[in-house]
């Protein structure tokens, strides 16, 4: 990014912040975990969100940008949808060839997993909840 700006231009970056501060994608992590095994739930659990909190910044910083400035962002998620709707979400994952591969049975264990997990997310028949994302702007050196 930083050799397709010009001098002095500015980046923006936009990544989630670790999964545990997104208790619906937690869950799901924890249903392919008991489902499709462990290794498929860590594979997961470390796909968008296996950044530290810092550790985005902390890139843009070594890959020679200045006046990086990250912020964290509370931000409400819902699935209407039920469990099923979150589990759908897995179509657009790394794993997404590994659940598919699950067929009916495994799909069927894995969405009642799912209901399982999210269970506390539970509100008024949708997933209710938040996830977190960081914001990182960064400068160009002139």
């Amino acid at each position: 990014m930083r050799r397709a700006l010009r001098p002095g231009g500015q980046a923006g970056i936009a990544v989630w912040c670790s999964i545990d501060q997104s208790p619906p994608f937690a869950a799901l992590a924890a249903a392919l975990g008991e489902v499709a095994g462990s290794q498929i739930g860590a594979a997961y659990r470390n796909g968008p969100w296996g950044l530290p909190d810092n550790g985005i910044a902390a890139e843009i910083e070594r890959a020679g940008f200045t006046a990086v400035r990250a912020s964290r962002h509370q931000l409400p998620i819902t699935f209407d949808g039920d469990p099923r709707q979150l589990l759908q979400t897995l179509a657009a994952s790394g794993v997404a060839a590994t659940v598919a591969a699950l067929g009916d049975a495994g799909q069927r264990a894995l969405a009642a997993a799912i209901e399982e997990t999210a269970a506390p997310l539970m509100h008024d028949g949708a997933i209710r909840s938040e996830t977190a994302a960081q914001l990182v702007t960064a400068t160009t050196a002139s």
